[in-house]
């Protein structure tokens, strides 16, 4: 009952995360490529910031392909958990000991928001002509444009990272930038163009099922240069699969454990009763000789076990409760005292005895009334 316990909870928070809004499409054909660091290979800044625009050329030019960009970081990585710009945002006190805002970022190239399924709410997205010799340009999240502009239109306003200004040419929707669980952020993206970094993911949308053109992208970005390989590809829904690879194991290995548990159970409580059948034989004749009718002497059985089983199933929920508090804070979306994670756990339980039950009160009903007055 306490393995069941916990296996439910884990899977309604398994589907409460499955269903969060990410801030991007989880459901696109989507192949994410990692560029393999160009300084290991020789290349410097100039060299590699032709290279990514190239490679997200070619790959768009296969057959298939729908669109392509880069950006530094995949949509969402806790590679970044650290990271933050400080902010100067005209009109608007920072915090207490401080002069600037920290605020989270990543960097994107042009057509990044489009190609992972990202929202626009207002402005436009970084393009090729967002170029070094540009002004400064950068898109803002919908959170950050609502805590520090009340009107929520950040577009044609103006923040300072070290010496430059900034125009904010677009706002994105809101979404998960470091944990799927986290609470709703301000959060920057910076034009690839203009902030160089040499750490690159490659983004593919397909028309069809990545994994089937991913060869193909895969030749056509070595053609543009050999000597700087692409160390990993996968596609969007793997990747996400192993965002929740944490609550997806934990509810597998409750789930295992409460199905052996259950198991060894309907084992105990199978012997128990037909145990209890055995020694009750010549009771069940004489009931049966006064007219007790077989389908009485199902039920006088299948009781019998269900008495059992309700015994266990109360202590079981009373250490589910207790248990419920090591795991309260690995659950989301619901309480780790959630009423029909537990409802599901008993009627799982009773369902289970009734099946052990149900064997043993077959054959008591089988049982021949004369046969059974001259047991023992």
């Amino acid at each position: 009952m306490v393995l069941l316990a916990g296996s439910a909870l884990f899977a309604r928070s398994l589907i409460y995360s499955q269903g969060i809004n990410p801030g991007f499409d989880v459901k696109k054909n989507l192949l994410m490529m990692e560029v393999a660091p160009p300084p290991l290979y020789g290349y410097t800044e100039a060299q590699a910031a032709a290279i990514y625009p190239a490679l997200a050329a070619r790959a768009a030019a296969v057959p298939g392909v729908v669109r392509a960009s880069y950006s530094r970081r995949p949509p969402l990585t806790a590679n970044e958990a650290g990271e933050t710009r400080r902010v100067v945002i005209p009109g608007v006190e920072p915090p207490s000991g401080s002069d600037r805002f920290k605020i989270r970022f990543n960097t994107a190239g042009p057509g990044f928001f489009a190609t992972v399924g990202t929202r626009m709410v207002s402005g436009r997205e970084f393009n090729q002509f967002d170029l070094p010799s540009k002004p400064p340009v950068v898109i803002v999240n919908e959170a950050m444009a609502r805590r520090f502009w009340r009107d929520g239109d950040a577009v044609g306003r103006s923040i300072r990272m070290g010496k430059k200004d900034y125009q904010i040419v677009g706002v994105v929707e809101t979404g998960k930038y470091v944990n799927i669980h986290e609470a709703p952020q301000p959060y920057l993206f910076l034009p690839f163009t203009q902030e160089f970094s040499f750490e690159c993911m490659l983004l593919v949308e397909t028309a069809g099922d990545p994994g089937d053109l991913a060869p193909s992208i895969l030749r056509a970005t070595t053609a543009v240069d050999r000597n700087l390989p692409i160390v990993g590809a996968k596609t969007l829904r793997s990747y996400m699969r192993e965002v929740l690879s944490q609550e997806l194991q934990m509810a597998w290995l409750l789930l295992g454990l409460g199905v052996l548990g259950m198991f060894l159970a309907a084992v105990g409580l199978f012997s128990t009763v037909a145990y209890a059948v055995s020694r009750r034989t010549h009771e069940i004749g004489v009931r049966m000789a006064l007219g007790a009718r077989r389908n009485d002497v199902m039920w006088l059985v299948l009781l019998q076990g269900l008495g059992l089983s309700a015994i266990g199933a109360l202590i079981g929920l009373a250490g589910a409760m207790v248990a419920s508090r090591l795991i309260s804070q690995s659950v989301y979306g619901i309480t780790a005292r959630d009423p029909l994670s537990y409802t599901i756990s008993v009627l799982v339980a009773i369902a289970v005895a009734l099946l052990a039950s149900y064997f043993p009160a077959r054959r008591a009903m089988k049982v021949d009334p004369m046969v059974a007055l001259r047991h023992e």
